[in-house]
This record gives C-alpha cells, sequence and structure tokens, in this order.
C-alpha cells in the first residue's frame, strides 16, 4: 500500500496530524523507561501502541507480555502477575513466574488497568515502588527489571475522586499519558484505514471501493473504532463472491446509509450523475478539512483532475434554474 500521505508507527498507519504528534511522543517515550498510560476508547489501537513502543525501545529482544485486567478473575489476576509456587493454592502444582516476572529485561502492557480492584492496585502499587515481586503463598521477593505500559478507556481521574482508583498508583502509571483519539475524530483516516485491512487480509484478492461505499464509510460514526473497521473488512472479504468492487450492498446495514439522489430526479441521466460527482467531491472535501491532495487521494484521481471537476461543478451548478 502507498503510504505517501501517511505516518507510521509500527503496525499503526494513519494521514491525521494529531496522530503524527502522537508518534513523535511515542518514539521519544520509548527511549526511555518511563511508565506510560494509553487512553482512549475501546478499539482505537491501545495495545498497538504499546507493543510499538516497546519494538522501538532498547528492550524490543527481551519479552513483551500483556494482560487484560478485565479479563481475568480478581482471585486470579495476582497468580498471573505475581506468579505462585507449589501449593500455593489448589491446582499449583509446580511454581510458576508471573508476568512481572517474564518480563524481566523487557515490558509488561496492562490493559484496563481500571478494572483492577483496590486491593491489587495497592499491590501492584508496592511492586512498581520496589521493582520487587513476591509470588502468592511465598515469603521471599524477587528483584524484576520491567518497563511499565498501561491503557485503560475509563476516566481515572473521576475514579480517584470517587475512591475506585488510588491515586498513587494513578501518579505512578501515569508518568506519560498519550491519548488516542477515537476514529470519527481522524475521519481522513477512515478509507485509508479501510483499504489498509482490504490489502492485509486479501491475500491474492484485489479490492476497490465504490465513491458510494466511500460515503458511507466516512458518513458512519463508528462507535467500536478501529476494532470495529477491521471486523468489517474481514466480514466483506468472507461474504463477497461478486467481484472486487465493493458497494454498500456489502456493507454492514447500519453503516450503508442511502444516497440521497432526489436532488437530481429532475434532470437527465448525465446532468444527475454529474450533479452527485461534484456534491460526492465537495463532501470528500470537507471530510479532509479542505486538503485537495487528500481529497485527490481518497477519489483516486490527480490533483489536476480534481481541479478540473470542481471547475466543471460550479459552471454547472450555476447554469441549474432557481
Amino acid at each position: 500500500m502507498n503510504h505517501k500521505n501517511s505516518f507510521v508507527f509500527g503496525k499503526m498507519i494513519s494521514s491525521d496530524p494529531h496522530m503524527q504528534d502522537i508518534f513523535q511522543i511515542a518514539t521519544q517515550v520509548a527511549a526511555s523507561n518511563i511508565p506510560v498510560l494509553i487512553t482512549g476508547e475501546s478499539g482505537t489501537g491501545k495495545g498497538v501502541l504499546a507493543q510499538a513502543i516497546h519494538e522501538v525501545s532498547s528492550r524490543q529482544s527481551r519479552a513483551f507480555v500483556a494482560e487484560n485486567c478485565a479479563a481475568v478473575a480478581e482471585n486470579l489476576l495476582e497468580s498471573e502477575l505475581f506468579g505462585h509456587i507449589s501449593g500455593a493454592f489448589t491446582g499449583a502444582a509446580k511454581d510458576r513466574p508471573g508476568l512481572l516476572q517474564q518480563a524481566h529485561k523487557g515490558s509488561v502492557f496492562l490493559d484496563e488497568i481500571g478494572e483492577m480492584s483496590l486491593a491489587m492496585q495497592a499491590k501492584l502499587l508496592r511492586v512498581l515502588e520496589t521493582k520487587k515481586v513476591r509470588p502468592v503463598g511465598s515469603e521471599t521477593w524477587q528483584s524484576s527489571d520491567f518497563r511499565l505500559i498501561c491503557a485503560t478507556h475509563r476516566d481515572l481521574k473521576e475514579m480517584i475522586s470517587k475512591n475506585t482508583f488510588r491515586e498513587d498508583l494513578f501518579y505512578r502509571v501515569r508518568v506519560v499519558e498519550i491519548k488516542i483519539p477515537p476514529l470519527r475524530a481522524r475521519p481522513e483516516d477512515i478509507i485509508l484505514l479501510f483499504r489498509h485491512f482490504l490489502e492485509q487480509k486479501s491475500g491474492n484478492q484485489k479490492y476497490d471501493v465504490s465513491i458510494s461505499a466511500i460515503q458511507c464509510l466516512s458518513n458512519y460514526h463508528w462507535p467500536g473504532n478501529i476494532r470495529q473497521l477491521e471486523h468489517e473488512v474481514e466480514k466483506i472479504i468472507a461474504l463477497k463472491n461478486d467481484g472486487n468492487l465493493i458497494f454498500p450492498k456489502d456493507l454492514s446495514l447500519d453503516i450503508a446509509e442511502k444516497i440521497d439522489y432526489s436532488d437530481s430526479f429532475e434532470l437527465p441521466l448525465k446532468k444527475a450523475i454529474q450533479s452527485f460527482e461534484y456534491q460526492y467531491i465537495q463532501k470528500v472535501i470537507q471530510t479532509t478539512r479542505g486538503n485537495k491532495s487528500q481529497a485527490a487521494g481518497l477519489l483516486g484521481i490527480s490533483r489536476r483532475s480534481l481541479y478540473n471537476k470542481l471547475k466543471e461543478g460550479k459552471i454547472f451548478s450555476s447554469a441549474l434554474p432557481t
């Protein structure tokens, strides 16, 4: 895929200037060992960013281990993170190192840290203060040199005010905060990522996207963010059996909004098509916030062709009866 007008960081790609700033901060942070807190809505790529930070850091050759704190029962999370010794509890047949020991000289990613109980928060805080881990059932502390990266979709400051998140832990894990904006706040990335996932997942099959499908994708608000967009691409590839051009009918029903042609019903077909084309070009330019180079890229035409079509559209519009 041509990334000429986009920015790349690890497996992340974007054409949004705010994301370029985020990639720059992440690159600088990766050069240090300070804890990072990544915030943003679910599906925005917090875990992908965490791994990218590890992969450009000096710890890249060592382990990157991850745990979703919301996906592990509270009574098991301590053992997952800190490990346990044989006989510590029913089923503990042998000693097992936790993720913090496995990440010695590497990085630990704790996703959804806002779901961690206050009791576990206190234990994690002690580990961060001492850089020592005590496995469940053991009386011995073990040293571990790991880099901590956390993420959450929750407002930790609000949780502090409600006494559901420790303020001292907050300042331990949030030395640097990186907030990823939702996909709807970076509309220029929608088609870029859609095409990127198409290319990445389609194998030898080459797909293209119709103008009407582009309009549907651009108008949709993507509550599930990039994860939802990726799953939409996977669904299309799995179900499409009528060629390689994607139309609105190939999209999920809530994404495939109908395009309104009502203003063109009294025009001859050729002029109706010209009217829709001009209106659609204007919509794409709005989506790119006036950046005509990006608009031309989304439309699949040259910048000169875009200017010619805009000029023709203005002449056409001024000739219509009022």
